[in-house]
């Protein structure tokens, strides 16, 4: 989301961004502005299955369609099948798909989404993300799908029910996070900036309209921090950062095009056209300051 973009004009702007899935496994994935995060069943440890998107296609679209941008690009229906599977497999009724703005705004790009998980048997329900969520929310819903958009705005008004949301995952429900969506999944969420102190992390335009780095307690889907777009925004310095100044103990940035699959015993794979991007302390990071990344897949050398 670009500073002055019709999200941001229409007044929906508190916070958040990003998604993805499988049995017992972690999926990430991600486009141009589009970024998700699928949980289908839960699985030992922290991190618990997801999958994380970013994603869209090469060239940018038009910045007054913020929504639309989360859910085209190529190959989305790769991207939601393990969803669709899970809540089919599941039995799941009632399939929340959560999108920032007011009615008139989630309801003219809920048809996008609808179109996208059109394989799913359950209802498919629009959640307005406003401050007044629906009454039983999110107990009531068997499935949820975060939309791309405004990434502090998914943050701050989903912190309320974040406890809930993380229980009824690691509980079964699947989880669909596009962009906003699946970094605020994270137990530690990158919610925007570009910059610390003086120094520029990435372009101004990823940065959420905020200034400096702003990391916040997350949702708690997966133990590490979580970026998207990676080599097309340039949002991989973020990340970096993020780790170099202890506001998470690890992240992953992901380009576009890409997903990550994680399980809890396994290591995560890479499918799609992209990279995941991971970046970890090296050695002791309040001394050093050093951090190792390790790409996946990596290009063999010749």
């Amino acid at each position: 989301r670009r500073p002055g973009s019709a999200l941001e004009d229409a007044g929906s702007i508190p916070a958040s961004s990003t998604t993805t899935c499988v049995v017992r496994r972690t999926w990430a994935h991600a486009r141009v502005r589009r970024t998700a995060l699928f949980l289908p069943r839960p699985c030992a440890g922290p991190a618990g299955p997801q999958v994380l998107e970013t994603g869209g296609p090469g060239a940018r679209e038009p910045a007054d369609s913020q929504h639309l941008r989360e859910v085209r690009g190529t190959g989305p229906a790769e991207v939601v099948a393990p969803f669709v599977t899970e809540c089919n497999t599941i039995g799941a009724r009632r399939i929340a798909v959560i999108l920032a703005g007011d009615d008139d705004l989630a309801g003219h790009f809920f048809p996008d989404y609808a179109q996208l998980l059109e394989g799913v048997d359950g209802d498919l329900e629009a959640v307005p993300l406003t401050s007044d969520l629906p009454a039983g929310f999110p107990g009531c819903y068997d499935a949820f799908v975060v939309g791309g958009g405004p990434t502090p705005l998914y943050h701050d008004l989903l912190a309320g029910a974040a406890a809930e949301l993380e229980h009824l995952v690691r509980s079964g429900a699947p989880w669909l996070g596009f962009s906003a969506g699946a970094m605020v999944s994270a137990r530690d969420a990158i919610v925007g900036g570009h910059r610390v102190g003086g120094s520029s992390l990435c372009p101004v335009e990823w940065s959420e309209g905020l200034d400096q780095i702003d990391v916040r307690p997350g949702i708690g889907l997966v133990p590490w921090a979580v970026d998207t777009h990676a080599a097309q925004a340039g949002t991989l310095g973020r990340a970096v950062e993020a780790v170099v100044r202890r506001l998470t103990p690890g992240a992953v940035a992901l380009d576009e095009d890409t997903a990550l699959i994680i399980d809890d015993t396994d290591e995560p794979v890479t499918i799609g056209s992209g990279r995941s991007w991971w970046v970890t302390p090296c050695g002791q990071p309040d001394r050093s300051g050093r951090v190792a990344v390790r790409v996946e897949p990596h290009a063999p050398l010749r």
